[in-house]
């Protein structure tokens, strides 16, 4: 299986902004970990908008590290020259807004309404949700 076969599996399992925008948020109070660098498990930082808060780490929930940690394991199982690379986590709500609405106006000609709520959630989570 190569790479764009493994992401066209993914997208289409990922739950979309309308699935999500009826669940109602509450906080977890999890604790929020860095995500250690594995063989198979990699951290990249794409941009610097949570270095004030971060530093260069990223940081999840408890549960999302676990998740994470089993994937990149079921991953290297598969094909052993597979990694799991994590480019961001856990980011502000002032920080998520701004790059929901960036994205929203990149997509805003070829979507509007729910659709262009759809498609910007593809790649950046809706900040409501």
């Amino acid at each position: 299986m190569i790479k764009k076969d493994i992401y066209l599996l993914l997208e289409e399992k990922l739950f979309g902004y309308l699935d999500y925008i009826e669940v109602s948020v509450k906080s977890c109070e999890e604790a929020l970990l860095p995500i250690p660098t594995t063989a198979n498990l990699k951290t990249r930082p794409i941009d610097e908008d949570m270095l004030p808060f971060t530093g260069n780490q990223i940081f999840v929930r408890q549960t999302v590290l676990e998740k994470l940690s089993q994937a990149s394991e079921l991953l290297a199982s598969q094909d052993p020259t597979m990694e799991l690379e994590v480019v961001y986590g856990y980011r502000t709500k002032e920080i998520q807004k701004k790059l929901f609405e960036k994205c929203q106006s990149k997509l805003k000609q070829q979507f509007s309404g729910t659709e262009l709520l759809e498609a910007a959630h593809k790649y950046i989570a809706h900040p409501e949700v």
